[in-house]
C-alpha cells in the first residue's frame, strides 16, 4: 500500500491545506470560500477546532529484538462461549484501563482527542425541532431553518475532529511506509480474530473432552483497516487494529489506544509485540490462506486417537495460525490471531523494529 500524503483535509466547513510554507485554512461553501494563509505550524479556528503539524526529522533507524515463542502451542474454540466441554473455566483476558495507560499526565494531543470524542452533537435536536415547527406550516419555515441546521451539523463535525498534518523526510517516511505495508498484509489475511478469554486444560478428562488441546479460548472475528479514529483527520493512512473493546491506531510518532470515548497514547518503545505460531483445532470451515498441519478428533483417548465411546465424534483439522500479542509494562494485554502466520511475523518484525523520532516539532 505504501505511504500516501494528502495535502488537503476537511473538518466540517473548514478546509486545511498543507504547503511548503505552512498550513492554510479556509471556510465556505462551493463557489464562495474565505481563507487565510499559513501563520506558523498551529492553526486555530475559533476555540474548538485545533490543528497541528508534526514534522519528522531524519534519523538513523533503530531496532529492537522480536521475541518468538516456539511453534506448537495449542488452543481450541469449542463453539460455545459459556458451556465448555470438560468443564474448562474460561477467564476473560485482563488488560489495563485507559486511565492506567494514560498515567497521571496525559499529553496535550490526548486531551484534544478526549475533548473531541466527548463533545455531543447539537444538530439532530435542531433538525427535529425544525421539522416539528415546519410540518403544521406546510414546510415553509424549513427554508429558513434548513440552512441553520446544516450550519450546526458542520459546526458539530468540526468540533468533534482534531486535524493532524505529518511531514516526512526520506528515512522516517520509508520506515512508516513499511509499517503500513506490514499491517496491510494482516488486513488481507482471510480471517483475523481477537482472543477475549482463555482457560488452561489441566486434567486428563479435560484433555480427552477438548480434542487433546492444551487450552480453550473464546475469540471473535475482527478486522484491520487504515481509517484511524473518527475523531482524527490526518493526511496519512492509519493502521487500525480492532481488538474487542480496545482499538490500536499506529501513528508515525505514537500508538493510540481507544476504549469507547477515551484515548491513551504510547511510545513505540513502550509497546512490546510478540508473535508465535500456534496449532488451532477447527471444526467446520477453515480459512483458505492457512495451512493444515494435522487432524484430531473432538473426543480423544490418552494416546491421541478417537475415543470410541462417542458415536458422534467428528474429526477436526489442526490449522497453523499466527498469534500477535500486544503488551506494555503498564498492563496492556491484547491477543490477536491471524490465519496467515507469515503476515503476523512480518507485521511483528516491522513494528518491533520501528523507531519513531523522539521529538516532534510543534508550535
Amino acid at each position: 500500500m505504501g505511504l500516501y500524503l494528502r495535502s488537503s483535509l476537511r473538518a466540517g466547513p473548514f478546509r486545511f491545506n498543507l504547503s511548503q510554507s505552512g498550513i492554510g485554512v479556509s471556510v465556505g461553501v462551493p463557489g464562495f470560500r474565505v481563507g487565510t494563509g499559513p501563520r506558523g505550524n498551529y492553526v486555530r479556528v475559533g476555540a474548538r477546532s485545533v490543528s497541528y503539524r508534526a514534522t519528522l526529522a531524519s534519523q538513523r533507524a533503530g531496532s529492537r529484538n522480536t521475541l518468538t515463542s516456539p511453534a506448537g502451542s495449542r488452543s481450541w474454540h469449542p463453539g460455545s462461549p459459556t458451556t465448555l466441554p470438560g468443564s474448562v473455566a474460561v477467564q476473560e483476558i485482563p488488560t489495563a484501563t485507559i486511565e492506567e495507560l494514560q498515567g497521571s499526565d496525559p499529553t496535550d494531543f490526548i486531551g484534544q482527542l478526549q475533548t473531541a470524542a466527548q463533545r455531543r452533537s447539537i444538530w439532530p435536536w435542531a433538525a427535529t425541532l425544525a421539522l416539528l415547527v415546519s410540518l403544521p406550516l406546510l414546510m415553509l419555515p424549513m427554508l429558513v431553518l434548513g440552512p441553520l441546521v446544516y450550519w450546526l451539523y458542520q459546526r458539530d463535525r468540526a468540533a468533534q475532529r482534531v486535524i493532524a498534518f505529518y511531514d516526512f523526510e526520506n528515512q522516517p517516511g520509508e520506515r512508516f511506509a513499511r509499517l503500513i505495508d506490514a499491517a496491510e498484509g494482516v488486513r488481507q489475511s482471510q480471517q483475523n480474530w481477537v482472543i477475549t478469554g482463555s482457560g488452561a486444560v489441566v486434567t486428563t478428562m479435560q484433555h480427552k473432552m477438548n480434542s487433546g488441546a492444551s487450552a480453550v479460548v473464546q475469540r471473535k472475528p475482527t478486522t484491520v483497516n487504515m481509517d484511524g479514529p473518527r475523531e482524527l483527520v490526518t493526511n496519512i493512512s492509519v493502521p487500525s487494529f480492532h481488538c474487542g473493546a480496545h482499538t490500536l491506531y499506529l501513528l508515525p510518532d505514537r500508538v493510540l489506544v481507544k476504549h469507547r470515548r477515551s484515548f491513551a497514547d504510547l511510545s513505540y518503545q513502550e509497546l512490546l509485540v510478540v508473535v508465535n505460531d500456534l496449532r488451532f483445532h477447527e471444526g467446520g470451515s477453515v480459512p483458505r490462506d492457512s495451512q493444515q498441519v494435522g487432524t484430531t478428533w473432538q473426543y480423544v483417548n490418552v494416546r491421541g486417537g478417537p475415543d470410541r465411546r462417542f458415536k458422534n465424534n467428528p474429526q477436526l483439522r489442526i490449522m497453523l495460525y499466527g498469534r500477535i500479542n500486544f503488551a506494555t509494562r503498564t498492563g496492556l494485554n491484547l491477543k490477536w490471531d491471524c490465519s496467515r502466520p507469515a503476515s503476523a511475523h512480518q507485521f511483528t518484525q516491522a513494528i518491533s523494529s520501528y523507531e519513531a523520532p523522539p521529538e516532534l516539532l510543534r508550535q
